[in-house]
C-alpha cells in the first residue's frame, strides 16, 4: 500500500487492485486514503439498496422464466450443459446477474425470465434473448402497454421511438397521421418480425 503523501496520486487502477488486496472493509479503516471512513455509511447504504434490488428482481425472474410450459427435455439438457461447462455456467449466470443488477422496474426483471425460459424451449436463439434483454431495458415503462395492447393509435414520438428501436417499421406515413399528433397502425404492416416476436413472446407475463 502506498504512504499517505502520496495516497492522491494513486491510480485507478492501484486503487482497484489495493481495494482487492485488503477487502471492503479494510479500505474503509485504511488511514493512508482520505476520506475513505466518510464515505462509509454511504456506500454501505449503497451496496443494501442494490443487494435488495437485486434479490427482489431476481424473485421476479424467477416468476418470468416460471410464466408459461416449459420443455422438460429441454430444460435437463440445459442443466446439464451449465452443470459440465463451467465457463458456460460462469458466462450465463453472470450475464443475468449484472442484467438484474442494472434493472430498476421489477416488470423488466419478469419480462427477462421470460425471455429466458423461451431461450431454453429454443423459441428464440441466445443471440435473440441477449438482444430483447437489452431492448427490456431500453424501452420506457409507457410503451409496453402498445406491446401488450396493439394500441392502434399511437403517439408519433412514441412511434418514432419504436421504429428506432426496431419494433416497427416506417413505412409511408401519408394520412396516417391525425391532427392530434397520434400515428394509426395496422397490425400487419407496421410491426417489423422482431418486434412481433417480442410482443409474442412477453405479451403473457405484460397481462398478468
Amino acid at each position: 500500500m502506498k504512504d499517505a503523501s502520496k495516497s492522491f496520486l494513486l491510480t485507478k487502477n492501484e486503487l482497484r487492485a489495493d481495494a482487492c488486496e485488503l477487502g471492503l472493509e479494510a479500505v474503509f479503516n485504511n488511514s493512508s486514503l482520505p476520506l475513505a471512513a466518510f464515505f462509509k455509511p454511504l456506500v454501505k447504504l449503497g451496496f443494501s439498496i442494490r443487494e435488495r434490488n437485486l434479490v427482489r428482481n431476481t424473485l421476479y425472474f424467477l416468476i418470468g422464466f416460471q410464466s408459461g410450459d416449459i420443455d422438460e427435455d429441454k430444460l435437463d439438457e440445459y442443466k446439464s450443459k451449465i452443470q459440465n461447462d463451467h465457463s458456460y455456467f460462469e458466462e450465463e449466470t453472470t450475464r443475468i446477474v449484472i442484467i438484474l443488477d442494472n434493472t430498476v422496474e421489477a416488470i423488466r426483471a419478469k419480462i427477462i425470465g421470460c425471455l429466458y425460459m423461451n431461450m431454453i424451449n429454443e423459441r428464440i436463439t441466445h443471440d435473440e434473448f441477449c438482444e430483447y434483454s437489452d431492448l427490456t431495458n431500453r424501452l420506457y415503462i409507457t410503451e409496453f402497454k402498445y406491446l401488450s395492447e396493439r394500441i392502434e393509435e399511437i403517439p408519433k414520438h412514441t412511434f418514432n421511438r419504436l421504429v428506432g428501436l426496431g419494433i416497427m417499421t416506417s413505412g409511408m406515413r401519408f394520412g396516417d397521421e391525425k391532427n392530434d399528433g397520434h400515428i394509426k397502425v395496422n397490425d400487419d404492416k407496421d410491426w417489423t418480425r422482431f418486434g412481433k416476436k417480442y410482443a409474442e413472446i412477453i405479451g403473457g407475463v405484460l397481462r398478468e
